[in-house]
């Protein structure tokens, strides 16, 4: 998971203290109310923004993780940024991908890390956080991701709701789904809406075993 502070270098220095603060507290917490302890997922933080790496595979249910992961950090940015000031909110552009990574010596290695930062950086992604000026959060996932877990409407992932677009940046180009929660993901030709992305109904599904899961 790459992510990325719309319009940290705006800032002074007191307040990039204070996103950054912020902004960890944020994925440390989201991560453990997703049921992640210490250990289990790794940050590598780059300032404005950084990148995550969860669990995948074996190692737990990895619809059930996104959703959860996903509903705890929407939530989480109306904690960190309360009653503040439009200037001050953090508003985050977050890539969700899935590959093969490797630990590095200044870092990690993998299509799937620069692909994620790529596409967090798309146009069609920051146009999204201008375009939904109330929204403090845009996803965007690999189209690998999406097909294989997020389309299915598992855990109450809106799988319906996400907008396929094309993405170019520097060499980089690929097809990504594109959600706003509660917010505009932009048009899509009617083609790829039509054959490439057909509309699915997120199904029923439970969390705890007694109520369903929302995660809108």
């Amino acid at each position: 998971m790459a992510y990325d502070v719309e319009g940290y270098s705006g800032l002074g220095q007191e307040a990039q203290f204070d996103v950054q603060r912020r902004l960890r507290a944020l994925i440390d917490g989201a991560c453990d109310r997703a049921g992640l302890p210490p250990g289990e997922y790794e940050v590598q933080p780059q300032g404005d923004g950084g990148l995550a790496l969860l669990p995948t595979g074996g190692k737990v249910d990895e619809p059930r993780l996104i959703a959860s992961f996903l509903r705890t950090v929407t939530a989480g940015l109306g904690g960190v940024n309360g009653l503040r000031d439009a200037g001050s909110r953090i508003r985050l552009r977050m890539a969700l991908h899935e590959g093969v990574v490797y630990r590095a010596d200044h870092g990690y290695v993998g299509d799937a890390v620069v692909e994620s930062f790529r596409m967090c950086d798309a146009g069609p992604v920051r146009d999204a956080l201008r375009r939904n000026p109330a929204a403090d959060l845009v996803l965007v996932a690999a189209d690998r991701l999406y097909q294989d877990v997020l389309r299915h409407g598992h855990h109450g992932i809106p799988g319906d709701s996400f907008v396929r677009h094309l993405l170019r940046v520097k060499l980089f180009e690929a097809h990504g789904w594109l959600f706003v929660p509660g917010g505009d993901s932009g048009p899509a030709p009617a083609r790829d809406r039509s054959q490439d992305a057909p509309g699915v109904t997120p199904v029923a599904d439970t969390l705890d075993g007694d109520r369903p899961y929302d995660l809108w």
